[in-house]
């Protein structure tokens, strides 16, 4: 807890509470429409904390920023002259790298998201460390075309690190309950999801290579299998892949099956 309230200081909506020669944790608070604001803040010497209001409920100017600055006023003239000290960790809390999107131990790919390394030092009680590997973060061969995974016909692909998102009913949109779906449950980041179904562009086999069922209740959607041999639309028609190409599917290693985690 002192670690998540020190975060507050150091990262959060408390920056203005910072003293010079102490590690500060803390709280902002305000009720509603600016009746009152509040910053309640401790040290390793001391703790303090500030209330501006009024009698009566009387909007204030300014929220909790101005209860800040006057805690670290006060607190810094107290700590002056007191050797530094810092928090102290109970001996049973112990600390641990995970992965912030699974909320388990990194895998190799936990540091290759897109957004930047999803890798974090957290706080645990002993013995409540994750034993499981990050399986959220996962190598997809995309389709740079369409989007969707890569077929062998698919000439233009590359590998990414992707999400592969657990299913859940609450931010799943459909005819049935797209008018209801609190806004709050749309993922923000669903553009770094991995796809779940194969290019629909670069397709000649989509029983081994299965498309968006959705496309198929698309009117506009017409459906031209390539036949046996490997091809794909150049815009001017449709030509055979190249035989290096063909049967590959994420590189020479890889199966042309759908992969396990899509399945």
């Amino acid at each position: 807890m002192t670690d998540i309230l020190r975060s507050t200081v150091t990262d959060g909506l408390a920056k203005r509470a910072a003293i010079s020669t102490q590690p500060v944790a803390g709280k902002t608070g305000t009720t509603t429409d600016n009746y009152d604001a509040w910053f309640v803040g401790f040290t390793p010497y001391y703790s303090a904390a500030v209330w501006i209001g009024n009698d009566v409920n009387l909007e204030l100017d300014e929220g909790s920023a101005s209860a800040t600055r006057v805690w670290q006023m006060v607190m810094e003239q107290v700590h002056k002259g007191l050797e530094r000290k810092e928090f102290v960790m109970d001996e049973t809390v112990v600390t641990a790298e995970v992965d912030i999107k699974s909320g388990k131990l990194p895998s190799e790919l936990s540091a290759l998201d897109p957004r930047g390394s999803t890798v974090r030092t957290e706080y645990f009680l002993e013995g409540t460390v994750p034993i499981e590997i990050d399986d959220v973060h996962v190598y997809a061969d995309v389709c740079n075309g369409s989007g969707a995974l890569a077929t062998p016909w698919c000439y233009d692909h590359s590998v990414k690190v992707m999400i592969n998102r657990p299913e859940d009913p609450r931010f799943t949109v459909s005819e049935e309950n797209k008018q209801f779906l609190d806004p709050a449950n749309v993922i923000s980041d669903a553009q770094y999801d991995a796809p779940k179904y194969y290019c629909h562009v670069h397709n000649g086999d989509t029983m081994n290579y299965p498309i968006d069922p959705a496309l198929y209740e698309d009117p506009n959607y017409i459906f031209t299998p390539s036949g046996d041999v490997p091809s794909y639309d150049n815009g001017e028609g449709y030509v055979d892949v190249p035989e290096h190409m063909q049967g590959v599917v994420g590189g020479e290693d890889s199966s042309s099956e759908m992969p396990e985690w899509l399945q």
